[in-house]
């Protein structure tokens, strides 16, 4: 089992959008960071982030 991580650079992703800590006002253009996923095998993406799991919920 092949397993990639995407984005991991936070759970909401990152530049978060009205924050001001250093950490979002450094991920601009290029260095913005996608939320968190799995993708198994090249085939699965598992989206790992609160909208999909609050979406499962309902």
């Amino acid at each position: 089992m092949d397993v990639t991580l995407l984005g991991t650079g936070a759970p909401a992703g990152l530049p978060r959008p009205d924050c001001p800590c250093a950490a979002c006002a450094a991920a601009q253009g290029d260095d913005a960071r996608a939320a968190t996923a799995l993708l198994v095998d090249g085939a699965l993406l598992l989206d790992l982030t609160p909208g999909a799991a609050f979406a499962a919920a309902r």
